[in-house]
Order: structure tokens, then sequence, then C-alpha cells
């Protein structure tokens, strides 16, 4: 059946309005929008309003966490390995991603500066989901102070909820060890 003769105005939260009997409105934020119709039709005029929340769509959100060396305290010439979890902290799941270990670079996830071994790749994560344990490859220690910096992401392969917190750092220092004492 053909609706009667008659005007239609809408509004959608001030970011779209118009005259025609059919809307659609699409919204790419999330947030509470407020819809008012009104129809005249006939010399009757109504109108009605609501309240529509929109929702956004579940996503992942990728973090390094439980960073450590082995050993915890080196020397210089050790070799040491380093470890960490990558978790999806999002509400949505993540779908494979590489990880990278790094020693005093900043840029870990865009940088392959002082890479230690290489990328790893992760299996696809389910929201609240760990990582099995990463181990980096061996870095040959040298004396002084050092930072480990530990990325997941590298590439921004996953678009996630929040992309600037993906890489977890640890300063250590490599030391000589004391010299061993000896009584006289």
């Amino acid at each position: 059946a053909t609706p009667p003769a008659g005007s239609y105005t809408y509004s959608w939260s001030g970011d779209a309005s118009g005259a025609i009997q059919n809307v659609t409105q699409t919204y790419s934020t999330a947030g509470t929008k407020n819809a008012t119709v009104n129809v005249t039709s006939g010399g009757i005029s109504k109108s009605a309003s609501c309240s529509v929340t929109i929702i956004a769509p579940a996503q992942p959100d990728l973090i390094t966490q439980s960073l450590s060396r082995n050993p915890s305290s080196p020397t210089p010439g050790q070799s040491v390995t380093f470890s960490g979890v990558v978790r999806n902290n999002g509400s949505g799941s993540a779908g494979s991603s590489t990880a990278r270990f790094c020693v005093d670079n900043s840029n870990c996830s865009s940088s392959t500066t002082r890479r230690v071994g290489g990328d790893i790749t992760i299996s696809s994560l389910a929201a609240g989901a760990n990582s099995s344990s990463l181990t980096s490859g061996s870095w040959s220690t040298t004396s002084g102070s050092h930072t480990i910096y530990f990325c997941a992401d590298v590439g921004n392969s996953v678009s996630e909820s929040n992309e600037g917190n993906n890489c977890s750092n640890a300063p250590f220092i490599v030391s000589s060890s004391p010299a061993p004492f000896v009584e006289l």
C-alpha cells in the first residue's frame, strides 16, 4: 500500500536532516544519537523521538607483558635471551601478527635496528587470550646500561582499539662480576 500524501521531516542528532519518507543513517563513531521524525498528512501532525546507542565494533588490543631476560644479571660478552607474552587485551579477536625484541631501540615496532633474533609470528588470539611464552634469539652483551624493548603487532597488521600500547620495555645493566674475595 502507498502511504498517504503528506510531508515528512527528520533530524538525526544534528548530523543529518531532510524531508523524505524513508531514511537511513549510518554512524562511524560510538555514542548516543537522537532521532526525531515529524509527519504531517491530511492536516494532522505527529512527531516521534527516540535515542539510539551506537556501540563500537569489538576490536582487539595487543599488548606485551611478562618481559624477562636469561640470565637475569648478565656479564659482558655473555649470551642473553629475552622472553615475553603477547596478550589480546581487547574485546575482539586478533588475526595473526608479528612480535619483535630489540636492545636499545625505542623504535623497535617500526625498525629492525638492534633486533634480537628474527621477528616472531603469533597466530590469532581471541579476546583475553595470551600467546605462549615467546623467546628472542641470543644477544651478546656489552658493558653498560641497556633497555630491552618487546613489541607486538610489528607492522600494524592488526587494526586495534589502541595502537599506542604495543610495546613494553625494561632497563637493565651489564656489569663485570665482582672480583673474587681472596682471604690472606
